[in-house]
C-alpha cells in the first residue's frame, strides 16, 4: 500500500515537471512571435504613413499640371503664386519645390536659350551644351531660392535615370517617380541627401491624348518635384514617432548603392526584420525594418515560466502527499452524501405519490358526488352551492396537476409529451369554445392563416392555451382578447395571445418563474399557486419552441408562441429552474 501510495505522489510531480519543460517551450515560441507580431502592427502603420504622404505628394503634382497646359506660357509670377499657396515647408517637407520643365524639340542649345527667352523665362540659360537629338530645359522653379537657382535652364533628359521616368510618364500620361539621383541643387558638400524626382507629363490643348503616339508628339513638357529622401522621412516622422527603425532603398535590391535614407537606430545584423516592398507612383522602394529599440538583456517570461513550473512541480509533491490523506475523509463525506440524496429521492417520491394519487382520489369522489347531487336537486341555492363545490374541487385538481407537473420538472425529467399529427386552429378553438362558455361576457377574436398543422401533443398546447386565454380574458379590460395563428412559415408555426391589460413592468422579468402569479393576479381574480405560465412555458421548450411576453402601458400585453412543425416524442427538456 505504501508502495502504491509513493508512486502516487510522484506521478504528478512527474507529469508537472514534463509540463513545465512544454510551457516554458511553448512560452519562448510565444514570446517570439508576440514580438513579431508587434513588429509587424508596427510596420504596417509606418507603410501606411510612407505610403499617404506619398500619394498627397502626387495628388499635388497632378493639381499643378493645370497651369502650364494652357495655351498662352505659364509666367514667373503665376507660377509663384501658385506654389505660394501650397506652402510646401509647412505640408509637404522633404520637396525642395515645384517646377516646369518645357518641352523645345530638335534645336541647339543657343537656340532654345533664345526661345525660352521670348516665352518671358528671361532668368533661363539652357544647359548643358552637349549635342541631342531634342531640348527639355527647366524653365520655372518655386520657391527661387539659392539651391533652385542652381538647377534653372537644366535639361534632365540628358541624364538616363531622369530620362527614363520622364519618358514613362509621358506615355502613360501620369506621374511617374525617377529612381535614386543626387539633384542638381545638392550644392552644400557637407549636406547631401540622395534624392528622386516626381514628373507629371503636360500636354498641348490639355488633356491625356488617347493613343500612345499622341501622347509623344502632343507633349509639351513636365510638371515635376524634386524631393530629398532624408527631409522627407524625417518630415513624416517628425510629430509622430513610430516604434521601429528602418531604411529606405531605391528598387528591390538593398545594397549601398539603392540606399536613400535611414531612420532611428542602426540595423544590427542579429536584428529581427521585417522587409516591405512599397510602389509610389511606379516605381518600387524596398523598406527594411526592425524595432525602434534593440533588445534588452532581462528576465524573460520564458525564465519566469520556467522557474515557477519548478517551484509548482514541488508543491504538487507535497499537496498530493496531502491529498491522499484526505481522501478517505472525502470519500466518507461522499457516501454520507449519496445516502441523504436517496432519503431525499424517497421522499420526493412520496410526495408525488400523495399527490397524485392520496389527494386525487378523495377529490375525484367530491367532484363526482358534487355532479350527482346537482343533478338531483333543483332548488336554485343547493345548485349553486353545489356548482361552487365542483369549481373548488376542479381547481383543487388543477393545483395538483400543476404541482406534479413542477415536480416532474424540477426533478429534470422535463415535460412529457405524446406527439401526433394535430391542427393547432382545432386545439385553439376548442379552448375558447370552453372558455367563452365559463366567462359568456368575454369576447375572443381568432385569426388563423396558413398551414396549421403539425407533430404536437394537443393536450398538452390546450393546457397551453387554456393558460395563456385564461389569463388574457381575466386581464381583458372589457376589450376583445385577440388570437393570431400563424402557419405560413415551412418550419414553425406562431401563435399571439393580446389582452388590453398590462403586466407592471417590475414582473416581467419573472412572469414566467414559480409562484410568482400573486403579484399579477387582477383584484378580485381566482385564486392559485402562480405556476400557469411556469408550466406553460415548460411545456412549450418539450416541444423544442419558446414562449416570450411583451407589454406596455396603453398596448396592451401579447404572449407569444413559436413551435416547430415536428416535435421528437418522450419527456421535455423543461423550464429553466429558478
Amino acid at each position: 500500500m505504501s508502495c502504491t501510495s509513493g508512486l502516487v505522489a510522484w506521478l504528478p510531480f512527474s507529469l508537472c515537471l514534463a509540463l513545465t519543460v512544454a510551457a516554458t517551450a511553448l512560452m519562448g515560441h510565444a514570446e517570439r512571435l508576440g514580438e513579431r507580431a508587434r513588429l509587424a502592427s508596427a510596420v504596417l502603420a509606418t507603410r501606411g504613413r510612407i505610403v499617404e504622404r506619398m500619394a498627397s505628394y502626387v495628388s499635388v503634382l497632378r493639381g499643378s499640371s493645370a497651369l502650364p497646359s494652357r495655351p498662352e506660357p505659364v509666367t514667373i509670377d503665376e507660377f509663384g503664386r501658385l506654389v505660394e499657396r501650397l506652402r510646401l515647408s509647412l505640408h509637404y517637407p522633404g520637396t525642395l519645390g515645384i517646377g516646369y520643365t518645357a518641352r523645345f524639340g530638335a534645336m541647339e542649345v543657343d537656340e532654345a536659350t533664345a526661345r525660352a527667352h521670348a516665352e518671358g523665362w528671361h532668368h533661363v540659360r539652357v544647359w548643358p551644351g552637349t549635342p541631342r537629338e531634342e531640348i527639355h530645359a527647366v524653365v520655372l522653379l518655386e520657391p527661387l531660392d539659392l539651391r533652385n537657382r542652381v538647377a534653372l535652364g537644366f535639361d534632365m533628359r540628358t541624364e538616363g535615370i531622369r530620362r527614363e521616368a520622364m519618358d514613362r510618364a509621358r506615355d502613360i500620361g501620369d506621374v511617374t517617380l525617377s529612381g535614386k539621383v543626387t539633384l542638381v541643387q545638392e550644392i552644400d558638400a557637407d549636406d547631401r541627401q540622395a534624392g528622386f524626382l516626381l514628373y507629371s507629363p503636360v500636354y498641348v490643348d490639355g488633356g491625356v491624348p488617347p493613343s500612345l503616339a499622341e501622347r509623344r508628339a502632343k507633349l509639351k513638357g513636365y510638371v515635376y518635384a524634386p524631393l530629398r529622401a532624408g527631409d522627407l522621412i524625417e518630415g513624416i516622422f517628425a510629430a509622430d514617432l513610430p516604434t521601429v527603425a528602418f531604411e529606405l532603398y531605391d528598387g528591390q535590391r538593398i545594397d549601398a548603392a539603392g540606399h536613400m535614407a535611414s531612420f532611428g537606430r542602426p540595423i544590427a545584423a542579429d536584428d529581427d526584420v521585417i522587409v516591405e516592398t512599397v510602389e509610389v507612383a511606379g516605381r518600387p522602394w524596398t523598406v527594411r525594418f526592425a524595432d525602434a529599440a534593440p533588445r534588452q538583456a532581462g528576465v524573460s517570461l520564458t525564465l519566469l515560466v520556467a522557474g515557477l513550473g519548478a517551484s509548482l512541480s514541488a508543491v504538487v509533491l507535497i499537496a498530493t502527499r496531502i491529498r491522499e490523506r484526505a481522501r478517505a475523509q472525502a470519500l466518507r463525506r461522499a457516501t454520507a452524501e449519496a445516502h441523504a440524496n436517496q432519503e431525499r429521492l424517497r421522499f420526493t417520491d412520496l410526495f408525488v405519490g400523495i399527490l397524485g394519487h392520496d389527494l386525487r382520489t378523495p377529490l375525484g369522489a367530491i367532484v363526482l358526488s358534487a355532479e350527482l347531487l346537482r343533478r338531483s336537486r333543483g332548488e336554485a341555492d343547493t345548485t349553486e352551492a353545489f356548482e361552487r363545490l365542483q369549481a373548488s374541487a376542479r381547481r383543487m385538481t388543477r393545483m395538483i396537476d400543476q404541482l406534479l407537473d413542477l415536480t416532474r420538472v424540477r426533478l429534470g425529467g422535463g415535460i412529457a409529451v405524446l406527439v401526433r399529427p394535430t391542427a393547432l386552429d382545432a386545439v385553439v378553438r376548442d379552448v375558447v369554445d370552453e372558455l367563452v362558455r365559463a366567462v359568456p361576457d368575454a369576447s375572443v377574436e381568432v385569426v388563423a392563416s396558413g398551414d396549421l398543422a403539425g407533430s404536437w401533443d394537443p393536450d398538452r398546447l390546450a393546457q397551453v392555451f387554456s393558460n395563456l386565454l385564461g389569463n388574457a380574458v381575466r386581464h381583458r379590460k372589457d376589450a376583445p382578447v385577440r388570437v393570431r395563428l400563424m402557419g405560413t412559415a415551412p418550419d414553425r408555426v406562431v401563435a399571439t395571445v393580446h389582452n388590453a391589460g398590462a403586466i407592471a413592468p417590475a414582473l416581467l422579468p419573472v412572469v414566467f418563474e414559480p409562484f410568482r402569479a400573486s403579484g399579477a393576479r387582477p383584484e378580485g381574480g381566482a385564486s392559485g399557486l402562480g405556476l400557469g405560465l411556469y408550466i406553460t412555458r415548460a411545456i412549450v421548450e418539450a416541444h423544442g419552441g419558446a414562449v416570450t411576453v411583451a407589454a406596455a402601458e396603453g398596448v396592451g400585453t401579447t404572449f407569444t408562441v413559436t413551435l416547430p412543425r415536428t416535435t421528437r416524442a418522450g419527456p421535455g427538456r423543461g423550464a429553466r429552474s429558478s
